[in-house]
């Protein structure tokens, strides 16, 4: 117990400090590694959103971006339907309610959410990016399982996280970690949520430009090739090359 208290305070004071006063990471505008995910968790926002409204036009949609960090996507989802942001780090959501005071913030782990009676069952949409590799790899199946109280049934998971299969690669040129970094494959995670009741409606992943990272990412950075390829009506090319060198995988999942 005293472990696991150590290791909530160590990532409190570690994301406090990164989202209070890291350049990149502390504004309240999108930094390039969150653009590129927002670029594939939005069009998936706007497939559900527009499909309930055509379903039911008079039932209002409530969404909640778990594990939101200062709020940047909270606020961008919240362009297609009310969504609420929630993160077990106070001084966190404090960043988040000083960048975005009019959406609301609370304090909280998926646990905490689901036990609270009101909160069950009750999100159309649940977005979780680049939370589960945070979660140690013996809690990532009560992490999934509580995410799934706090779903309607037919309710959506959007889910991103970075590749195991590229942790390696990743990790030899970026020293900085996190505290806790216990990444999944997409094998393993297709699996695991397969396990909890959820189907896949669909997946894809973000490229983000990291160099030094692999040959692969040296090539796919080289905007020579890439005007070559794209008068040569071979622009598809590179986009298959970056999906596979991609680091992130998207996932949309249903209850």
């Amino acid at each position: 117990m005293n472990d696991r208290v150590g290791s909530a305070r160590r990532q409190a004071e570690f994301y406090s400090q990164l989202f209070a006063g890291q350049s990149g990471w502390a504004s309240a505008f999108a930094n390039v590694d969150e653009a590129a995910r927002a670029g594939k968790v939005l069009p998936i926002l706007s497939r559900i959103t527009s499909a309930a409204g055509h379903a039911s036009p008079s039932v209002a949609m409530r969404m909640l971006d778990l594990g939101c960090g200062r709020g940047w996507l909270t606020y961008l989802a919240n362009a297609f339907a009310p969504c609420e942001g929630a993160d077990p780090v106070s001084g966190v959501i404090e960043a988040a309610r000083h960048h975005y005071p009019k959406l609301s913030f609370q304090v909280g782990t998926a646990r905490d959410l689901a036990a609270k009676n009101e909160a069950r069952s009750t999100y159309n949409v649940i977005i979780c990016s680049e939370v589960i590799e945070h979660v140690p790899y013996g809690d990532q199946d009560a992490f999934l399982e509580d995410i799934k109280k706090l779903l309607v049934e037919e309710g959506h998971l959007i889910l991103t996280t970075p590749r195991q299969e590229l942790r390696r690669k990743f990790f030899r040129w970026r020293r900085g970690r996190q505290p806790i970094e216990d990444w999944l494959s997409e094998k393993e995670l297709s699996v695991l949520a397969s396990s909890h009741g959820f189907a896949v409606r669909g997946h894809d992943r973000a490229y983000v430009d990291i160099r030094r990272m692999s040959v692969l990412n040296a090539f796919c950075r080289n905007r020579r090739i890439e005007r070559l390829l794209d008068r040569c009506n071979l622009a598809w090319a590179m986009a298959s090359l970056k999906y596979a060198a991609s680091i992130y995988q998207v996932w949309w999942f249903q209850r």
